[in-house]
């Protein structure tokens, strides 16, 4: 690993991380069994790939039911938020899982 770590940073037009990259796609569709449908890892800290997922997803006026049990869950709902979502935050404790209530869920039902 320090060998690798200790090798130049190769740039995003290389071809050596092209077909780094292609390497990485065919290996993930293998993985997920994803054949026929696009493998796209985002080489980006997480919060791009949530900013990513929240601005592709949501449109304007559509209904986001966001768990929230620590900081990303928060950083999710302000994304939400400014992709122009109605947010319904479901809070927990921080820290610990967010497991739903069996009964009555804490958000609207209908529409």
């Amino acid at each position: 690993m320090l060998a690798a770590l200790a090798r130049p940073t190769i740039g995003h037009l290389d071809p050596a991380f092209q077909d780094l990259m292609e390497e990485i796609k065919a290996g993930l569709s293998r993985l997920f069994n994803a054949d026929g449908y696009a493998c796209v890892p985002l080489p980006a800290p997480g919060t791009a790939g949530m900013e990513a997922a929240i601005m592709n997803l949501l449109e304007p006026g559509d209904r986001a039911v966001i768990a929230i049990n620590g900081a990303f869950g928060g950083r999710m709902a302000d994304m939400a938020d400014r992709a122009g979502a109605e947010v319904i935050k479901v809070e927990f404790e921080w820290g610990q899982p967010s497991i739903p209530p069996r009964s009555r869920p804490p958000w609207p039902v209908g529409r």
